[in-house]
């Protein structure tokens, strides 16, 4: 069996999530603007969807976030995403106050708008509006990246696929936990946010001539002329993502 998803990459990562535990491969129709999910276009159904369906593509695993918000010891939230785990401030006050550590090792204390914790298959979406780098799918990994840092040396890192992160608040009001920014939690001063990769992978179906790369220069404009590009928001973020 395999799952034909239709619309844009929002409506992709709310339909993974769902089928996360069904262990069917998925295939995306881009109904949608950017499409970074979803790489066969509505008018190509027919040769290029009927291909694929016929055995005619390439496979590849994509990971999930799994994500625990903790209270005085009890689990008061457990998600999935695809995208990202944002922590951010509240819509009232200022900073989100968080203390990050990697395996039970401090990294740091971080002031700052907020926080994401990205997969590879996120690293094209919120991650990339906040200038964190691209990671290529095959790389996995986790992607740490501030959203306006009090501190403007907190930078983007990447972590191993295999390592588990904790996030403390300690600081900030009604600060958000937000799971491929479709499913949204909140957390108070002492909660623990625990991410980790989830080791179960999900299976993407592309076209037999999908090319990440040449899927980045369409998406993103590479080599491109600043006339061909014209006036865009900076990081192309797609709406999709935050619906």
């Amino acid at each position: 069996h395999k799952a034909v998803i239709i619309g844009g990459d929002g409506t992709f990562l709310g339909n993974a999530r769902k089928l996360a535990k069904a262990d069917i491969p998925l295939i995306g129709v881009n109904q949608g603007r950017l499409g970074f999910l979803t790489d066969i276009r509505l008018d190509d159904i027919d040769p290029t969807l009927i291909s694929t369906l016929k055995g005619e593509y390439t496979s590849e695993d994509r990971y999930f976030l799994q994500g625990q918000i903790m209270r005085d010891g009890v689990t008061v939230a457990d998600q999935i995403a695809l995208n990202d785990v944002v922590i951010s401030r509240g819509i009232v006050g200022g900073m989100v106050e968080l203390r990050v550590e990697v395996n039970g090792t401090f990294m740091y204390d971080l002031r700052a708008d907020g926080l994401i914790i990205a997969t590879a298959t996120g690293s094209t979406a919120y991650a990339l509006s906040a200038d964190g780098p691209i990671l290529h799918p095959s790389t996995g990994g986790i992607l740490i990246v501030p959203v306006a840092p009090h501190a403007l040396t907190n930078r983007p890192i990447v972590l191993p696929q295999n390592c588990s992160i904790d996030v403390t608040v300690i600081g900030g009001k009604q600060t958000g936990v937000h799971f491929d920014m479709q499913i949204n939690d909140r957390a108070v001063v002492g909660d623990h946010i625990r991410i980790v990769v989830n080791p179960k992978p999900i299976q993407l179906l592309h076209p037999n001539r999908y090319d990440y790369f040449a899927m980045l220069r369409q998406k993103l404009h590479w080599s491109a002329s600043l006339t061909e590009v014209g006036h865009r928001p900076r990081g192309l973020r797609d709406s999709g993502h935050a619906k």
